[in-house]
């Protein structure tokens, strides 16, 4: 479990860093193309990235879960 839960905290700090990232790059790239690269695929990660974050607390807890089981 603790691999899962390591997973799970490494994916939250990356993606803290990229968001903190992309912020910084509005601020420099505002044009036509920022806008449409941003509606066609980074407004699609955000919630993708929260998702996987859910399923792997979710899978540590059915792993956890298991472990005790077989014990």
């Amino acid at each position: 479990m603790s691999s899962l839960s390591g997973t799970k905290e490494e994916l939250e700090n990356s993606w803290r860093i990229l968001a903190q990232c992309w912020e910084q790059t509005k601020t420099v790239w505002d044009d036509k193309a920022r806008r449409d690269f941003e509606t066609a695929y980074w407004s699609a990660l955000e919630p993708l990235s929260l998702a996987a974050q859910r399923e792997l607390a979710n899978l540590a807890q059915v792993i956890n879960q298991a472990q005790r089981n077989v014990k």
